[in-house]
């Protein structure tokens, strides 16, 4: 080989290959990360509608006339207002349960509970479930719609168009604020936030600080704002504009004449317009009610769901003040916690504790609680004894339980609560002394927000049943879904005894939380009537305010003697719990809320008529790929070739395709090929991935395109993802370069490695997931490896044959995470992995033992810092001379020489690199055993945009310090100074000793990758000094 050629070949290895594999280790077979469990097996089948491939299982069927009605109404209406015709047809798979999503495959990240639905890239595929309300079923359904449109109209539907459009990605805020528009106008929830962020929130909020939640109700607000302005037309020009102009900055200027800083300015003078002159006129939580419990004090955001005990001193709550969200038993008259008693999302017991459909419930005496949480592969009623702290749980054949409500009886052992069967929700009835379940109402409507009758006789519940009183109606959706308006929520009474079914209330607000007063004749309930939600009381027909809250309340709560109130309000972007003492003296105010302005504007999705030339052209945007369209039993002689002057109408008939096989289609593909005309030599690379519609089925394709192979990596995996178990198939070849210093100097003059290793392997990898938290791997894995030498002579490159030998890896490996994370790092819990990996003992070839512990825990300090530490133990056995590798960081840029060269012959690939150890080489120590700890402090550097470092975003930081050593026979004496220094370069192959090192370092995004930046220096304890160790640059996440 040209010596030239070879030299060039291995340039582009050692930056562009490496790389690639480092992040297709991270992210594709990563150490750690949560699991998706499928408890389940799913059936599939799909119909096909005018737009879409609609696929469900089981019960799910009963849901997709429902979906096809809404998906057609959403797909005009979104076409209309973004004026955009879909370019190919789509898939919309629909779960029956929130836990039944949580085991999609179709995106690679668990769905948590917080996440009502999601849009992917890859195939732009809708996934969503179905949770028992028809009002948020029909809210995402519009919502992921927008999503689907904006991916078509602005990155031609798939990732592998949106890498080579133009387009860069539009803001957060944007994204799910139009969808958040499209799906409904305006909403009490959105304006409740608006208010807080204009009377509560100080110094109104920039673009880039519209994140998380805030990102759906400010990117709400700033559409409504725009479409005031300017007229609903405007979305679509906007979108034109960033599909000509690429940038959200430009298209802004070009459609709406100012800039993103004039927008902003008018979004928060139109704020402060709207909502300051009413300050006056309505009332801050503060200044009716005593703050109980103050998010800020506790750094955290979520408090909610009071429940008062039946004695009234304490109350039970949901409450994320540790981090993870837990119930916790609070006093009713200071708000002291008193003690935690539930601490959830940190096990699979308490998996999630449905804060999105928050219930707790006391027993008549106080002496227990009940509360239903995903616990593993499905929702558990639990009741908790305080006294003794025994916890029973119950089970049933339901898709999803919430809101339990105990009796307030104390004869009757009965406990009411929401289930949801994969089709529909009903009050069920569950008597757990007789292990009884009473399906109450078993009709299509929905029910939420129930309580039970002083007498514990009557249950009042929130329905969208409007006229239809009575229940096991058996009416399907075709007769009921023209009749009645899922969004309606009025507040309903079913005797238990009877089932007999009365409406109480009857108007266009909704209604919430109803509770009856002690008398037993009137209740108080939660309204949003005036556009804000307060509290009302109803006498007979008379209904009465009890209060005028400038922002709005949530949830509330009356206790047993009717003289105290726990209500839930939003404050500054956090939920806080007031109290108000004797709160029906209030009636006595006769309150007049006001209503907001937004109530009286026309909140219906009018169709938007266009002039010619600003209208779509639909011949060349309507061209639809109907690659995905089954045709069965198609007689080709017979099929009429459509003419161009009329289309062909395809006859949508419902029917039920089975999906019995996987039809693989192209997720992203990217190749890159260039010849150098200097060296004559062609260099590429190639990355290509397959799927199948469910995700199930994965094909991972990744290559050097390179003429010799020899000196290429190159890797196709399978992975099977259907049942609980999961396989994971490869296939591969690595070639590692390597100098042998005792070979000579003659190839290190023309920089040619003296020996090149090739390892072809077949690994065959199982994963079992106990549950979301916890998993078994299993893995063997054949190594045929291949040791080549190289001589230079007459600057041409020799190669010959050196050595070769057959490995049989297997390992086993138990692996924990419940971490929590923010950004781009865990903040809360703990990650451990046990493994054993060995080669068999044969008499012909070395073998080896190896076990190692990693174990990393996260402590979130406030709600930007937080602190991690690490702990890394390892230990060699066997004749063989593979060891760890201790020391540096995969850097792709340094200040000093990062590599590591020395590691000869097979002992590179089977040895295992242990890092970071930031501020040495890569691997410059190494032994048979190996301990390392690392300790970070991790704090946001810059916490928003800065003119200068747009490029970078965010930039977050740490300090840290790490320590590590390997040793042999012997532990290091840790106070003798031979065993803190030696040699560390690179020509080193030190054995023994410590290192201990310290540094900081900032964290940030740059062409959508994350970067990382160490400044090191070494520490010498003995002498007390330190040494500057240099910069490294590197890719990837902190541990």
């Amino acid at each position: 080989m040209n010596l030239y050629i070879f030299r060039e070949q291995m340039t582009i290895k050692s930056t562009y290959i490496f790389i690639f594999f480092v992040f297709l280790g991270e992210f594709i077979l990563a150490q750690f990360g949560q699991n998706i469990a499928q408890y389940k097996k799913f059936d599939w089948k799909y119909i096909q509608t005018k737009y879409f491939d609609i696929y469900f299982y089981e019960d799910g069927q009963k849901n997709t006339y429902f979906l096809d009605q809404e998906t057609q109404v959403a797909h005009d209406k979104i076409s209309n207002y973004m004026n955009w015709t879909l370019k190919d047809r789509y898939t919309i798979i629909i779960h029956n349960s929130h836990n039944d999503f949580q085991q999609t495959n179709v995106v690679t990240t668990y769905m948590q509970e917080g996440i009502g639905g999601v849009t992917e890239l890859y195939k732009n595929r809708i996934v969503i479930p179905f949770d028992g309300s028809l009002k948020d079923f029909k809210h995402v359904i519009h919502h992921e719609m927008v999503h689907l449109f904006i991916n078509d109209m602005l990155y031609g539907g798939t990732l592998k168009n949106m890498i080579y459009s133009n387009v860069k990605p539009i803001p957060l805020w944007m994204n799910e604020g139009l969808a958040e528009y499209l799906a409904s106008k305006w909403t009490s929830n959105s304006e409740m936030w608006a208010r807080d962020l204009a009377i509560n929130g100080g110094e109104l909020p920039n673009f880039n600080e519209l994140n998380g939640y805030l990102a759906y109700r400010g990117g709400h607000s700033i559409w409504n704002f725009i479409t005031s302005e300017w007229g609903e037309e405007i979305i679509a020009e906007i979108l034109w504009e960033i599909k000509r102009k690429g940038t959200v900055e430009k298209a802004i200027e070009a459609s709406l004449g100012v800039d993103m800083e004039d927008l902003l300015n008018m979004w928060h003078k139109n704020l402060k317009d709207l909502y300051w002159p009413e300050i006056k006129s309505r009332n801050n939580l503060n200044e009716i009610s005593k703050k109980l419990i103050d998010h800020k004090k506790l750094n955290n955001s979520y408090n909610i769901s009071p429940s008062i005990s039946p004695t009234g001193e304490k109350f039970a709550l949901y409450s994320n003040k540790s981090g993870n969200m837990g119930i916790y038993l609070v006093s009713t008259i200071d708000g002291k916690f008193i003690k935690k008693i539930i601490d959830g999302e940190s096990s699979s017991k308490f998996e999630e504790l449905h804060i999105l459909k928050p219930g707790i419930s006391w027993s008549p005496n106080g002496e227990k609680i009940t509360f239903s949480a995903k616990s593993g592969e499905s929702d558990v009623l639990f009741i908790l004894d305080l006294i003794t702290d025994k916890l029973e749980e119950f089970r049933f054949d339901l898709e999803g339980i919430f809101q339990p409500a105990w009796n307030t009886n104390s004869s009757n052992d009965e406990i009411a609560f929401i289930g949801n069967n994969g089709y529909q929700s009903d009050i069920y009835l569950y008597n757990y002394k007789n292990d009884d379940l009473i399906n109450l109402t078993n009709d299509w409507f929905s029910e939420s927000d129930i309580s039970w009758s002083t007498n514990g006789q009557t249950i009042y519940f929130i329905s969208n049943r409007e006229k239809y009183s009575f229940t096991n109606s058996n009416l399907n959706q075709e007769s009921l879904i023209n009749t009645i308006d899922c969004d309606s929520q009025d507040i309903y009474t079913i005797n238990k005894d009877t089932r007999i079914i009365k409406r109480i209330t009857d108007s266009e607000s909704n209604e919430s939380y109803p509770q009856e007063l002690s008398d037993g004749e009137s209740i108080i309930y939660l309204s949003d009537e005036s556009g804000i939600s307060n509290i009302y009381v109803k006498q007979d027909t008379l209904k009465m305010a009890l209060t005028n809250i400038s922002t709005g309340i949530t949830q509330f709560i009356l206790n047993k003697k009717n003289n105290q109130i726990l209500l839930c309000g939003l404050e500054e972007s956090g939920y806080n719990i007031y109290s108000i003492s004797n709160p029906l003296k209030n009636l006595e105010k006769n309150i007049q809320i006001p209503k907001s302005d937004w109530v009286n504007n026309d909140l219906s999705y009018t169709k938007l008529v266009r002039t010619a030339d600003k209208e779509t052209n639909n011949e060349t945007l309507d061209k639809r790929n109907y690659q995905n369209f089954v045709f069965n039993n198609l007689d080709s002689s017979k099929v009429k070739i459509p003419t161009e002057d009329k289309e062909q109408d395809r006859v949508y008939n419902n029917t039920i395709y089975s999906y019995d096989k996987p039809r693989f289609t192209l997720d992203f593909m990217q190749l890159s090929f260039s010849l150098d005309l200097t060296y004559d030599n062609t260099q590429g690379m190639a990355q290509i991935l397959f799927s199948d519609i469910l995700g199930n089925h994965r094909v991972y394709i990744n290559t050097e395109a390179e003429v010799d192979f020899k000196n290429s990596d190159y890797m196709i995996e399978y992975h099977l993802l259907p049942r609980r178990l999961d396989w994971f198939f490869k296939l591969y070849h690595y070639a590692y370069l390597y100098f042998d210093s005792s070979n000579g100097i003659n190839n290190e003059l023309f920089n040619v490695p003296d020996f090149r290793l090739e390892d072809f392997g077949i690994d065959v990898q199982a994963r079992y997931p106990i549950n979301r938290f916890s998993r078994y791997e299993f893995s063997i894995n054949l190594h045929h490896t291949l040791e080549t030498q190289f001589t230079v002579n007459n600057y041409y490159v020799d190669e010959t044959y050196s050595s070769s030998q057959n490995i049989l890896q297997p390992y086993v490996k138990y692996v924990w995470d419940n971490t929590k994370w923010r950004g781009f790092h865990p903040i809360k819990g703990t990650r451990l992995y046990l493994k054993y990996r060995f080669t068999p003992k044969s008499n012909n070839s070395d073998y080896f033992r190896c076990a190692t512990i990693d174990l990393r825990s996260y402590k979130d300090l406030n709600l930007v810092t937080s602190f991690a530490s690490r702990l890394f133990i390892g230990k060699f056995w066997g004749n063989s001379d593979y060891n760890f590798k201790l020391g540096g960081v995969p850097a792709i840029f340094s200040e000093q020489d990062n590599s590591n060269n020395s590691v000869l012959g097979t002992n590179r690939y089977f040895s295992e690199y242990i890092y970071p150890l930031r501020g040495i080489p890569l691997g410059a120590r190494n032994g048979n055993n190996v301990m390392l700890i690392n300790l970070e402090y991790r704090l946001p550097f810059l916490l928003y945009y800065f003119p200068t470092i747009k490029w970078l975003g965010q930039l977050n930081g740490v300090l840290f310090t790490d320590i590590g050593l390997t040793w042999n026979k012997d532990f290091p004496n840790f106070n003798d100074k031979n065993y803190w220094g030696g040699d560390l370069s690179i020509e080193s192959n030190n054995s023994d000793g410590w290192s201990w090192t310290y540094g900081f370092g900032p964290r940030f995004v740059f062409f959508n990758m994350p970067w990382q930046l160490d400044y090191t220096w070494q520490y010498y304890p003995i002498s007390g000094k330190s040494e500057y160790r240099g910069w490294y640059i590197s890719i990837g996440f902190d541990f």
